[in-house]
């Protein structure tokens, strides 16, 4: 299928909700949209890149096709089989990136679409991301990881062409899947803060968010076996989050308490080698556990007196030093 996103949508909520992905296409043979989209910018050269992973899945496909179609192809390859977000991979982008270029394209998911926001961003042209897996939500979002998140420019059309994305390997949807059921917490606590502290909450957004994950789970029994609706399904699941999230102009639609623990397992293994997975995976394990938490919290009576006793008897130095031990340097920002 196609969706056309609006620029703007004016919401029952008050706000004017914004996004600058203007096209998502997910369907088997999607790529063969490329040209049609390439020449609705009126672009002539394409800029694509991917790295030794990716580029094997469709990169001479896709540079077939544009070429086919009268347009001009500039590419570069990372050469990094495990490329990390870093500023190193930012600058070899900058510096092999052909400035006649007028439109980029990634083949790729996480890192190569963060790396790509930013490179839209410096050089102010249009953004193509050809997914290569469903694993992340961050494929319509305006943000990038690169160490921290930065805002950057959406894509401008995301392509899941469901025929690579069912050739990825099965945990890599598994992590989609995981990345989605965490929607359960992030809503829920979006809703939650409302509650209690008056913070913007959205219902439409929640309720958009709501439907995508309905669909996925109603799916998620053919992940396993690569079935082509499942695929479809987390697929879309994750491009509305990356949606809704540039709707509300804050994470709080995709990202709740799983997501900080999955944040701090990733700042433990870079401080002590402990095991880490992918993003989504460990998102959908620690859905489980903040479940665990406010299934607890439910059966708790609240005692004003009592919290106030346990906050003046809080300390505060042996938390920072608890906080230093369990996830090393990474805790003094903290």
């Amino acid at each position: 299928m196609s969706y056309n996103f609006n620029s703007e949508v004016v919401c029952s909520c008050g706000k004017i909700h914004k996004t600058s992905v203007k096209e998502g296409i997910v369907k088997s043979g999607a790529v063969n949209e490329l040209s049609r989209v390439v020449g609705e910018f009126g672009a002539k050269r394409a800029f694509v890149f991917a790295d030794v992973n990716t580029y094997p899945i469709a990169g001479d496909r896709i540079c077939d096709i544009l070429e086919r179609d009268g347009i001009s192809v500039s590419k570069y390859v990372f050469q990094d089989k495990s490329l990390e977000p870093d500023e190193v991979a930012v600058g070899s982008i900058i510096m092999n990136y052909d400035s006649k270029c007028d439109i980029i394209i990634a083949l790729g998911s996480g890192v190569l679409n963060d790396i790509g926001k930013i490179l839209a961003t410096l050089t102010k042209n249009p953004y193509i991301i050809v997914a290569t897996a469903p694993s992340m939500d961050g494929y319509g979002s305006a943000r990038a990881g690169i160490k921290v998140t930065l805002p950057t420019k959406a894509p401008d059309v995301v392509i899941g062409d469901i025929d690579i994305l069912k050739s990825a390997p099965v945990h890599m949807a598994k992590a989609g899947l995981g990345d989605m059921l965490a929607k359960y917490v992030s809503i829920c606590e979006w809703r939650l803060s409302q509650v209690i502290t008056g913070e913007y909450y959205c219902e439409e957004i929640a309720s958009y968010i709501r439907a995508a994950l309905k669909k996925c789970v109603d799916n998620a029994a053919g992940l396993l076996r690569g079935d082509e609706k499942s695929i479809e399904a987390v697929f879309e699941g994750l491009l509305a989050s990356g949606i809704a999230m540039d709707y509300a102009g804050v994470s709080r639609p995709a990202s709740g308490g799983e997501h900080y623990m999955s944040h701090i397992w990733d700042m433990r293994g870079l401080a002590f080698g402990t095991p880490v997975d992918m993003h989504g995976i460990q998102c959908g394990i620690g859905a489980r556990y903040v479940i665990r938490g406010y299934e607890a919290l439910r059966k708790i009576t609240p005692d004003r007196e009592k919290a106030l006793k346990c906050a003046e008897s809080f300390d505060f130095a042996a938390w920072c030093d608890e906080l230093r031990r369990f996830i090393g340097r990474g805790a003094e920002p903290m």
